[in-house]
């Protein structure tokens, strides 16, 4: 599945990252077109704005996000 910048999504499942399974449940918006070079789509809204422009943006497998 493609996404566009903007699109709204909702965390579904996150397989291969556990650490990241707090953000199930949550919807976010796609901060670029994706998936990256690595497969992973980058979402923004799951945390402060500050904290995402200093850490970055959160990034899942395109199976673990379903537009909303």
């Amino acid at each position: 599945m493609q996404f566009r910048k903007g699109d709204k999504v909702k965390i579904v499942s996150s397989v291969d990252y556990p650490e990241y399974r707090k953000y199930v449940g949550r919807t976010a918006k796609v901060y670029r077109d994706g998936p990256d070079s690595s497969g992973l789509v980058a979402v923004q809204g799951l945390e402060s704005k500050v904290k995402e422009r200093v850490l970055g943006y959160v990034g899942f497998a395109p199976e673990d996000l379903q537009k909303v």
